[in-house]
């Protein structure tokens, strides 16, 4: 009768091992760190970017690494005005899952496989503006730019240039002989301008005439 308890006790405890492992990893398996995302345009055949790296030309559909950062997306073509918008994630959904069954176990193993994010939306359909259309003028382009990424454009000023100055200057057509010197009256007009609509208009009227 005690090795019956014993053995019981041996597959209860197999069990909720088992059964551990399997819901740790829940986010990982079920989500994977890649998301698929479509890309279409009118028109087509315009070259999508992610972060600088070409992914292809639409329509596309592509594996997308997960990310807790925001990236960048950059749609461009011959003929049509740049497209450029951010990427972001949110916490997925299966996290929660692992956090009730996996504990601190769980979380840790999605962080770092990337499954712990995903992006809110797998498609994306957008229009490209041909060059010279009457759409909306640069100057208020560069404004949205620039409040929309507020935050990251400081850290990029206080630290490095990186993909959204870099992002920035493509919206302001600026040489790239001319870009280190503008990022030194963008950190000045940052230092000087903590209103962020305020900041945005004076960096827009730096743009060239």
């Amino acid at each position: 009768m005690k090795t019956m308890k014993t053995l019981t006790k041996i597959l209860s405890l197999v069990a909720i091992g088992s059964a551990l492992v399997f819901l740790t990893g829940c986010a990982s398996i079920i989500s994977g760190r890649h998301q698929e995302l479509t890309f279409t345009s009118t028109p087509d055949n315009a070259l999508v970017t992610l972060d600088g790296k070409p992914l292809g030309k639409t329509p596309l559909t592509v594996q997308v690494e997960r990310k807790g950062k925001p990236q960048i997306v950059t749609l461009e073509k011959d003929g049509y005005k740049p497209l450029t918008f951010q990427l972001t994630s949110t916490v997925n959904g299966w996290f929660f899952g692992n956090l009730i069954f996996g504990g601190l176990f769980g979380m840790s193993t999605d962080s770092s496989t990337g499954a712990l994010h995903a992006y809110s939306q797998n498609m994306f359909n957008l229009t490209l503006n041909p060059l010279g259309s009457s759409t909306l003028p640069a100057t208020t382009e560069v404004k949205t730019f620039v409040i929309t990424n507020y935050k990251s454009i400081i850290e990029e000023l206080n630290t490095k240039p990186d993909q959204y100055l870099k992002a920035l200057f493509d919206l302001m057509k600026v040489q790239p002989d001319k870009q280190d010197a503008l990022t030194k009256q963008i950190k000045q007009l940052a230092d000087e301008n903590k209103d962020i609509v305020v900041f945005a208009d004076k960096v827009a009227a730096l743009m060239p005439q």
